[in-house]
């Protein structure tokens, strides 16, 4: 378990059906619904969203709104509060940077 400090800084774990669910929404058509979803959960804020569908790139997100079921797919296993396989990184051959900003959410930096 993660020290109290840790968990105070942590994100409660994305629903690991959200692949499920989005898939559903384009499935009926609500393609603008699945897109709002998506942006919530990598964590644009609300108003944010709210203005992003007068923006010309909002037909374009909506266009492939199909995809984020499979995006979703490749994270949401990892997004469930637990620690990533020991190992996981080994595959990574290329030299990395990953940063986290001084006003990203404290999770990030986790």
């Amino acid at each position: 378990m993660l020290p109290a400090a840790a968990r105070r800084s942590t994100r409660a774990p994305n629903d690991p059906h959200l692949p499920e669910h989005v898939a559903e929404l384009v499935a009926q058509g609500r393609r603008p619904d699945a897109v709002r979803t998506f942006l919530r959960v990598v964590g644009v804020p609300a108003p944010v969203v709210a203005l992003m569908r007068f923006l010309p790139a909002w037909k374009q997100m909506t266009a492939v709104a199909h995809t984020l079921p499979y995006d979703l797919s490749l994270v949401v296993g990892h997004q469930q509060g637990r620690p990533l396989p020991a190992g996981y990184y080994d595959r990574v051959t290329s030299p990395t940077m990953v940063i986290a900003g001084g006003k990203s959410p404290a999770y990030m930096r986790n």
